[in-house]
């Protein structure tokens, strides 16, 4: 019902495990879209991992699931900031082979936030339905350190309200930002980061729906 009725949903708060059944209602067959969507990841993991102690659906697992179940389209999926410890050197395998474009922290240095930006806008195309999914551990702990699984070496807030701006015009059917974790939040720095990053992401959605539904 939420989605046929052309709502936009934005969540924030919980685990990367909420994004599987956010896009099972608003994206596949049965969804007003009528089939998979484009996916703007942003990470410092691909989250695309098979089972982990027998459990299939787990906070690592939704970007392999919502390929499988035929909510996400492959060529449309982009995974940005990339990095961490390797506990497995295959572990990103899986998703270089489903065919995700992947922007490894490394490229994004090299190549910059502009380059990044039109790279993702090619991605996932003009006016197509994309969804962003925006875990806070992209950033670098200096500006998220209340996050479940910090990883050094991730981009600056400023490089992020700058990519986020730069999506201005796509057509964003939703979006969630994830894992945070407040008790660990002493100084609200991460709080104050990801209601920046939620205020930025809302703003060009609504930019869009103003632009597309002018006042007569």
């Amino acid at each position: 019902m939420i989605d046929q009725s052309g709502t936009v949903p934005v969540s924030i708060g919980g685990d990367h495990s909420i994004t599987l059944p956010i896009l099972r209602a608003i994206a596949g067959v049965n969804s007003r879209h009528k089939g998979p969507v484009g996916v703007i990841h942003l990470d410092a993991h691909v989250d695309a991992y098979g089972p982990v102690a027998g459990i299939k659906e787990h906070c690592g697992s939704m970007f392999m699931l919502a390929l499988e179940e035929g909510l996400i389209d492959a060529t449309r999926t982009i995974q940005i900031g990339i990095r961490g410890a390797m506990g497995d050197l295959r572990q990103d395998d899986w998703a270089h082979d489903a065919g995700y474009r992947i922007i490894e922290i490394d490229e994004f240095n090299d190549i910059g936030v502009d380059s990044v930006i039109a790279e993702t806008r090619r991605i996932a195309g003009d006016g197509k339905p994309t969804y962003i999914s925006w875990d806070l551990d992209v950033l670098d702990p200096a500006y998220a350190p209340a996050v479940a699984d910090p990883e050094t070496g991730g981009i600056s807030i400023n490089e992020a309200l700058r990519f986020i701006r730069g999506l201005r015009g796509i057509n964003i059917i939703g979006a969630d930002i994830v894992c945070f974790t407040p008790h660990l939040d002493t100084t609200r720095i991460t709080a104050l980061n990801a209601s920046s990053v939620l205020h930025e992401i809302v703003t060009i959605i609504a930019d869009r729906i103003s632009k597309n539904n002018p006042k007569k």
